[in-house]
């Protein structure tokens, strides 16, 4: 190794005059050996440049550099591996990047890429074909968008085939669907924009479902009710049937069918929609009473009954409009409490019989004042009796509330021995009393 020490002549000219020439100039020093014959292992540039060689070449070790730059190839095991299998674009923390070309491998079928952002993403290409992708996640790069799942929407996007299959049935570009058939539309509005004719084999809904027009503008409403077991049935007829069908079914054993109006009415129609009205049920507010219609089986009547929370007595009223009457098209059949023998005293009630038939009576007897509290004004009722062959002694309440009361006759003390005895009476409401106005002995 050589090395140049350069000076100057000291300003006091202290050197020899015959020195002075020779320290002017710089010399060169030799002898003192190589880089290697000094701490050849203990050196550091800290400053400079390395011009023009080989870093490395024999032993290589690691690097650190601000920026590395290479006017030809940059080889080595440790840059082919990384090359080969580099780590993710923002795998770590992601952040903006700007490329002119970006490349995928992956096989047809799995997602090369996912655009995640509800911002579109213009000009990108699927296979050479741009156009631009809002919110898609592609699952090829051939060119052809396959079993692709959209959260939005792909517009102007430049697709190479001219057609697309829906399941089974493959349409041509450009054209109207006409037919989809073997597809599943998951999480998808079917007519949202344009609404079409639709036929379903089953259709099922797990919230609420419109029909005849949207939410709140609807002609029909089906609620959810959470863990339903029974419904609403809706049967169809065909020509020569007796009519459709609106039915409870479920799995419950017996099911009531609810039918309410909203404080309105709930009224009946014949002859088409709203024609001929021929019965109406109209709402009374805070209602506990209500009309029962009871059917019955073969060689028994039907029963119309009032019921409800009021006891023990609940009447049943037929009112006619205005000055018109309640026609019965037959006659009454009344109610008659018929007993071969009976205990005194007889404790009767107005409420529950129109006649009481007292036959083959063994033993003297006091008729009691009636049990009804309130019977109406006018009411009848008519009392027969006969012996079993003994004339037995009658005796008749009189003076009390609801007791009896003699107009025009006289009220029998005593049977006839084996004979019939009527007596009819009438109910006056102003005193409160039964008017006994006909006594009839069989001769």
């Amino acid at each position: 190794m050589t090395v140049v020490v350069t000076h100057s002549t000291p300003a006091d000219s202290s050197f020899s005059t015959t020195g002075a020439t020779a320290w002017d100039a710089n010399h060169t020093l030799s002898g003192v050996g190589t880089m290697a014959g000094q701490d050849a292992n203990n050196v550091a540039i800290t400053g400079g440049a390395i011009d023009g060689t080989t870093v490395g070449a024999t032993t290589s070790t690691t690097g650190a550099f601000t920026t590395l730059s290479a006017s030809s190839t940059v080889s080595g095991t440790g840059f082919s591996t990384y090359l080969a299998s580099p780590p993710a674009i923002g795998g770590t923390a992601a952040s903006t990047g700007r490329f002119t070309t970006v490349t995928s491998t992956i096989a047809t079928g799995t997602a090369p890429f996912t655009v995640a952002s509800t911002t579109a993403v213009a000009n990108l290409s699927i296979g050479g074909n741009a156009g631009t992708v809002t919110n898609g996640v592609y699952t090829t790069d051939t060119g052809t968008v396959t079993n692709t799942m959209l959260a939005g929407s792909i517009t102007n996007a430049k697709l190479v085939n001219s057609s697309i299959t829906f399941g089974s049935t493959a349409q041509a570009l450009g054209s109207t669907v006409s037919g989809i058939n073997g597809v599943t539309i998951d999480n998808g509005i079917i007519g949202g924009t344009t609404a079409a004719a639709g036929t379903f084999t089953t259709l099922t809904a797990t919230g609420q479902t419109s029909l005849g027009g949207a939410a709140g503008a609807e002609s029909f409403r089906v609620v959810t009710r959470a863990s339903a077991t029974d419904y609403v049935e809706a049967d169809g007829g065909t020509s020569g049937t007796s009519g459709v069908y609106l039915s409870a079914q479920g799995s419950s054993t017996n099911i009531n069918l609810f039918l309410s109006a909203k404080t309105g009415a709930v009224r009946f129609y014949t002859g088409g929609k709203g024609s001929l009205e021929q019965f109406r049920v109209s709402n009374t507010a805070s209602a506990v009473n209500y009309v029962q219609v009871t059917g019955a089986g073969a060689g028994n009547p039907p029963v119309i009954s009032s019921q409800g929370a009021t006891t023990p007595d609940l009447d049943l009223t037929l009112t006619p409009k205005g000055a018109g009457r309640v026609n019965i098209t037959t006659s009454i059949k009344p109610k008659v409490n018929s007993t071969t023998s009976v205990t005194s005293p007889l404790a009767w009630n107005s409420t529950s019989y129109d006649e009481y038939a007292l036959t083959a009576l063994a033993n003297a007897l006091t008729i009691s004042a009636d049990a009804n509290t309130a019977p109406a004004d006018g009411q009848r009722m008519m009392f027969r009796f006969k012996d079993n062959g003994t004339a037995r002694a009658l005796t008749w309440t009189t003076g009390a509330t609801n007791a009896f009361r003699v107009v025009g006759v006289t009220l029998p003390t005593t049977t006839v021995a084996s004979k019939l005895l009527y007596v009819g009476c009438i109910y006056n409401a102003a005193d409160s009393r039964w008017d006994a106005i006909a006594v009839g002995q069989e001769a």
